[in-house]
């Protein structure tokens, strides 16, 4: 076995010493490292950012729309039009292809009972059936916790319940993948009277009937495309 020569470990260990002291090309490896992160932030915030300020949009809208609707006591077909015109002027300059709205007059008894008066929804917004009894909302919280079903003045008083979907689609994509589904619901009390009568005919003196005297489900298709589905 041939040994090393004399001196060997003391060369190694003086250019292994030399090695760790050379600062050549450190710069270089520093910005390897750096420049992946950096690019990453820098793509994450340029999809995120426009994001979370697209959902604002959404929520405002919804808000718009429902506000909107309340200001209505008789609301004809052609009303109904324009409160689904205001969403997608609402969050310009994005696009509106992929937004849906759907608008539900509740009414409630006094007893703990809430049902659907009128509703009219577009695409996977589908309205709900008339008369059908609302006990949970879109997002599975009971109805009692927002509309005070139980109480005597709550009795034959009605509410606006406001729902808006929008499907989103990142800047780059690259960190914040897409479609993102955006949802907003809102509750509003109707301003000019307790309940928003629809369908209106715009000529007769008489007002659709109250919500608690109806019993049969009508539906009717608006000409934006829109279905509502109302008492009768």
């Amino acid at each position: 076995m041939r040994r090393p020569p004399p001196g060997s470990a003391k060369r190694i260990g003086r250019m292994l010493a030399a090695l760790a002291a050379d600062r050549a090309g450190l710069s270089a490896v520093e910005f390897a490292v750096v420049v992946p992160i950096l690019l990453l932030l820098f793509l994450g915030m340029t999809d995120l950012v426009p994001a979370i300020m697209a959902q604002s949009q959404v929520d405002h809208a919804n808000e718009s729309t429902g506000d909107m609707a309340g200001e209505y006591s008789l609301m004809q077909t052609s009303d109904m039009v324009n409160v689904f015109s205001v969403a997608p002027d609402v969050i310009e300059p994005l696009s509106g292809a992929n937004l849906y709205v759907r608008i539900t007059n509740i009414y409630t008894d006094g007893n703990g009972h809430a049902a659907v008066y009128w509703s009219c929804g577009q695409g996977p917004l589908t309205p709900y059936t008339a008369n059908s009894p609302v006990t949970t909302t879109p997002t599975n919280s009971p109805m009692s916790w927002f509309l005070n079903t139980s109480t005597p003045a709550a009795a034959n008083t009605s509410y606006l319940m406001s729902e808006i979907q929008y499907s989103y689609t990142p800047v780059t994509g690259y960190v914040v993948t897409g479609p993102i589904v955006m949802r907003d619901t809102s509750y509003l009390l109707p301003r000019s009277s307790s309940y928003v009568g629809f369908p209106w005919d715009g000529v007769s003196t008489d007002a659709p009937p109250m919500p608690t005297a109806t019993t049969t489900n009508v539906s009717v298709t608006l000409s934006n495309g829109a279905t509502c589905n109302y008492a009768k």
